[in-house]
């Protein structure tokens, strides 16, 4: 049984206080399973093209831009301009099988090292922006509707020839027009600046960073999330042997950097992305600090304050770290963690880390995600053949073939959620969705952001994913839009791929 309720913005206060009410922190109410059930659960997939294609995969991106409620996988392919490179378009037979596609623009159009999706123009499908190094123009690719897309080469967007480095879709202003933020990398001949463009009625204007409260500076990675928890995205910034930036989003259009702040500060971080770990509410981050180094957790205290977290296995694996990617892969409630590894493009032992439910983890020792050893650049979760459980893609570089493996899955629950916004963005990016069910007996609340990226070079697919362990009924689910309104399900059944399109709050 469902039972919605439609909030207007102003009630949006009240409810969020009494959410946190009856929250339960990570330290009371441990997930269900246990550490050494979840150890072996992956099987490599050894047959289909998007296993068997390799070569310098730098990006990876789950999306559905067919609209089949499969996700489709998008691979960013660039050898440094040795040969002509192209991008790997895979879509999702539906079967557990891949097609290749080989026409159109988007299939011979150029090699990129990262892409972002989103329906940025409001048609009801899914468009790409992917971003070149090496002084090349920037890729836009709109999709036609039909399961092909047309190369835009007039946008501001592709004018552009930096080294661009990562790229995201979001709404900064909450307009419900989606603005792009690149991070171009510096170079002795190019000192590059990330560049942000705003979006007004499908219009894009490049911004000066400075009149928005941001920096003119390099920049080799970039993670949006509210974790100040005031309805605005916020911009965790990363550069090149300098400390971090994080800038608070007022809402109004400008930003502050919060140069007090324990992620601004040295020594310098790498490869941001944001996740609510600890089930608390507010959004945690991950990050890799020196080279080689070590992986650095900071649990948010709640306002958008950081501590590091003193997590003994994560602490103690040094090594050359790339991206960290977040997935509940044992479906308990608790959000695990992936850190690829990438020895300047030489082989390297990836790491994955089950969360405990009580703030540490457990690294995982037996299976193939953990003892592959290649020189792995992006990876992303997706529950790929819609079985409740997420699956995971790794991109590989230096000539290696990419890995699919696939998620037989457990006896937990689960529920998946997609939104479609109407006064927000139509990708429903920036929204937080909020469920409550009962987990080893007790209470428990989980959060998501919907983003356009999930990880270094990376993208999972715009659908939150949720472990249930052995919950039957979602108590209470939440979406909050970046437009203000607030909407409420209550007694929803669990292992269900469910859309929710944003209520008309205006009246």
């Amino acid at each position: 049984m469902v039972k919605e309720t439609d909030l207007k913005p102003e009630a949006i206060g009240l409810i969020i206080s009494l959410l946190l009410i009856t929250w339960v922190p990570a330290d009371v109410a441990a997930g269900d399973g246990d550490a050494e059930s979840a150890t072996n659960v992956f099987t490599r997939v050894t047959e289909g093209p998007q296993v068997n294609d390799g070569g310098w995969s730098f990006g990876v991106s789950w999306i559905d831009y067919d609209g089949d409620t499969y996700p489709d996988l998008f691979v960013c392919n660039d050898d440094f301009g040795l040969t002509t490179d192209v991008n790997y378009l895979y879509h999702n037979n539906g079967n557990g099988t891949y097609t290749r596609i080989s026409n159109g623009d988007i299939a011979a159009g150029g090699s990129c090292i990262a892409s972002t999706w989103a329906d940025y123009d409001g048609d009801g499908d899914l468009d790409c922006f992917a971003v070149r190094p090496f002084l090349n123009n920037n890729l836009l690719y709109i999709n036609n509707g039909d399961g092909t897309f047309k190369g835009d080469t007039s946008s501001l967007l592709v004018a552009a020839r930096k080294f661009s480095m990562e790229v995201e879709w979001v709404d900064f202003d909450d307009d419900g027009w989606l603005d792009v933020f690149v991070a171009n990398h510096g170079r002795p001949n190019d000192p590059a600046m990330a560049m942000f463009y705003h979006n007004e009625n499908g219009v894009f204007t490049l911004l000066s960073n400075s009149d928005v409260g941001l920096i003119e500076d390099e920049a080799n990675g970039a993670a949006w999330g509210d974790c100040d928890g005031d309805g605005n995205r916020d911009l965790f910034w990363t550069r090149n042997n300098k400390p971090s930036l994080l800038f608070a989003n007022s809402g109004e259009g400008v930003f502050t950097r919060m140069s007090e702040n324990a992620l601004a500060q040295p020594p310098a971080k790498y490869f941001g992305n944001w996740a609510d770990f600890d089930n608390d509410g507010d959004l945690d981050i991950y990050t890799k600090s020196g080279d080689p180094g070590v992986v650095t957790l900071y649990k948010n205290t709640g306002s958008g304050d950081f501590v590091l977290v003193a997590d003994q296995k994560l602490a103690e694996d040094t090594g050359s770290w790339t991206g960290g990617y977040w997935g509940d892969y044992d479906n308990d409630g608790w959000l695990d963690l992936l850190v690829l590894g990438n020895n300047r493009y030489e082989s390297h032992p990836n790491r994955l880390y089950r969360n405990n439910g009580d703030g540490s983890f457990t690294r995982v020792t037996g299976g193939p995600v953990a003892s592959a050893v290649e020189p792995s650049a992006a990876a992303a979760w997706a529950d790929h053949d819609r079985d409740g459980d997420l699956d995971l893609f790794i991109a590989n570089v230096n000539n290696f073939n990419n890995a699919l493996y696939e998620n037989p899955g457990n006896a937990n629950h689960w529920i998946q959620v997609k939104l479609e916004g109407k006064s927000t963005n139509r990708s429903g990016i920036g929204a937080k969705i909020r469920i409550k069910a009962v987990l080893s007996g007790e209470p428990v609340w989980q959060m998501r952001e919907i983003s356009a990226k999930t990880g270094f070079k990376s993208q999972s697919e715009l659908v939150a994913h949720f472990g249930l362990g052995s919950a039957t009924v979602v108590d209470s689910l939440i979406v909050e839009w970046p437009a203000g309104g607030v909407q409420i399900l209550t007694g929803v059944d669990v292992d269900q791929y469910l859309t929710i399109t944003e209520a008309d709050t205006s009246e």
